[in-house]
């Protein structure tokens, strides 16, 4: 198959490159579940522009699980204070 026919559409923040077969993706529902929120927080997120990098092929919306891992380190370290000085 010609890598022209599942090449993602811009969403959110565009892959670079998208392997053919995505072994760790995720439907919006699975990764709803395991970022902890509700379907709809998540679809409001991609909306938003807020949320982890998703990517849509034949309207269907899909996450990469590195992607959702990558974004919550980066929402983690952006938002944690206190600790040992």
């Amino acid at each position: 198959m010609c890598s022209q026919y599942w090449a993602p559409l811009r969403i959110n923040r565009i892959h670079s490159e998208v392997p053919p077969m995505f072994p760790d993706r995720l439907t919006l529902p699975e990764a709803a579940e395991y970022i902890g929120v509700s379907g709809k927080t998540l679809y409001m997120w991609y909306e938003s522009e807020r949320g982890p990098n998703a990517f849509k092929i034949a309207a269907r919306l899909w996450y990469l699980r590195s992607d959702i891992d990558e974004w919550a380190n980066a929402e983690m370290a952006a938002t944690a204070h206190g600790g040992v000085q």
